[in-house]
């Protein structure tokens, strides 16, 4: 065979392979399209973000700033200030959507977990205090509780179907011996998942409140948590630069997402696709794709003194039209 016979042929099967790949499995290019403008009146000031969560049902993104106890409210198409959040009295450390009561529920180093009512500009409903700082909140919508978890590694379960009983927990459980940083519920599988700085995830039954097992591969601290519910697979985001992804009944990690030289912050999923995004420390973000999910693309964020602790955050609505 000539040289150039060969060089064709691997031409012809590379261009074949490609056209092969269906839509659904490729990701486009993606660039910077707007950056967050501070306030409603469009002017800029540099803030120390701590956290941000994006409310889906609301198209709002609530922000908040390290060791501040104010909540931003911003849309998230014109990534402007619409509204704010003030009744905390320290650092804010969660916040959730509960989308059947319509409520947003927010917890804080003050010893307190607030709701407030996004459709009548953000007025307090309910203002609960607990014993412990609550640091991690996550919604269960099939049966209508709201999971907490407070600095001494307690789960507790809230029903506010029921006024009376709305002001305390309605059971509470034990999760881990270190401190939990994420917690979310796999809802068609009837768990509760935990992640904790003591290296393992914790699998909880919802309906009894008891550990069915314990996920076990991270080197180092968890950090966050995704589900892929059409997959069926959890994605672990860790402190040793690496993510893991999960059969919930399986002990053992399917594989490793490894590719980060820093901690991983954050991980996400766009539902419906296999596409899983993870963002460490340094501000570099990797979307990876179907394909023994190695990394399609990096994304480089600038530089910028208003996120001095990057956090990850996703419109999986977007994403989804672009895939």
């Amino acid at each position: 065979m000539e040289w150039e016979e060969f060089t064709s042929y691997v031409v012809d099967a590379g261009l074949n392979t490609s056209s092969a790949i269906s839509t659904a499995d490729r990701i486009d290019e993606y660039d910077r399209a707007k950056t967050f403008v501070s306030d409603a009146s469009g002017s800029r000031r540099d803030f120390a973000v701590s956290n941000i969560g994006y409310l889906a049902e609301l198209d709002q993104a609530l922000v908040w700033e390290r060791s501040q106890s104010q909540i931003r409210v911003i849309d998230g198409k014109s990534l402007r200030q619409v509204s704010s959040i003030s009744g905390h009295k320290d650092q804010v450390f969660s916040a959730v959507f509960m989308a059947e009561h319509q409520w947003v529920a927010t917890s804080s180093n003050d010893r307190r977990l607030c709701v407030w009512d996004p459709f009548k500009a953000y007025t307090k409903v309910r203002d609960i205090p607990t014993r412990h700082a609550h640091v991690v909140l996550s919604w269960y919508s099939e049966a209508r509780r709201l999971f907490s978890v407070d600095d001494r590694q307690m789960v507790h379960v809230w029903n506010f179907d029921d006024v009376s009983s709305a002001q305390k927990p309605v059971h509470r459980f034990r999760s881990h011996r270190s401190d939990v940083l994420d917690m979310k519920v796999l809802s068609n599988l009837n768990l509760l998942a935990t992640a904790s700085l003591d290296a393992t995830i914790g699998l909880f039954d919802v309906a009894t409140h008891r550990r069915s097992h314990t996920l076990r591969g991270h080197d180092r601290g968890v950090m966050a948590l995704a589900y892929q519910m059409s997959y069926h697979c959890i994605v672990s985001a860790g402190y040793d630069h690496k993510a893991l992804i999960w059969d919930p009944y399986v002990d053992q990690s399917i594989c490793a997402l490894n590719g980060h030289y820093n901690p991983l912050v954050g991980v996400s999923v766009v539902e419906g696709t296999p596409q899983i995004i993870t963002a460490d420390v340094s501000g570099i973000v990797k979307i990876w794709g179907k394909s023994l999910y190695t990394s399609s693309k990096t994304l480089g964020l600038l530089p910028c003194p208003c996120f001095r602790y990057p956090q990850l955050c996703l419109r999986s609505d977007l994403f989804g039209e672009r895939c």
